[in-house]
C-alpha cells in the first residue's frame, strides 16, 4: 500500500492549500480512488473517499479485493 501511495501521490493526502488531493480525473486522496468508478461501492460500504482515514480503509479494501489492477502504473 505505502507503494502505491508513493506512486499515486508521493504519499501526500492534500494539496498546498490543506486540500484532500483531487486531480482532473477526480481521483481522490493519498491513494487517488477515482470517485466516477469506485465512489459508489465506497459510499455501499460506508466510506467518504474525501476524508483521510476513510479513503485509506477503502484503498485497503479496494487493494484485499481488486489487488493493484485498480491502479495505473505510472
Amino acid at each position: 500500500m505505502a507503494r502505491i501511495a508513493k506512486c499515486e501521490s508521493g504519499n501526500s493526502h492534500y494539496d498546498k492549500n490543506g486540500q484532500v488531493l483531487i486531480n482532473k480525473s477526480r481521483d481522490v486522496g493519498r491513494y487517488q480512488i477515482n470517485v466516477q468508478v469506485w465512489g459508489k461501492k465506497a459510499t455501499e460500504l460506508g466510506y467518504d473517499l474525501y476524508n483521510e482515514k476513510d479513503n485509506e480503509a477503502f484503498a485497503l479494501w479496494l487493494f484485499e479485493n481488486k489487488g493493484s489492477e485498480p491502479w495505473v502504473p505510472h
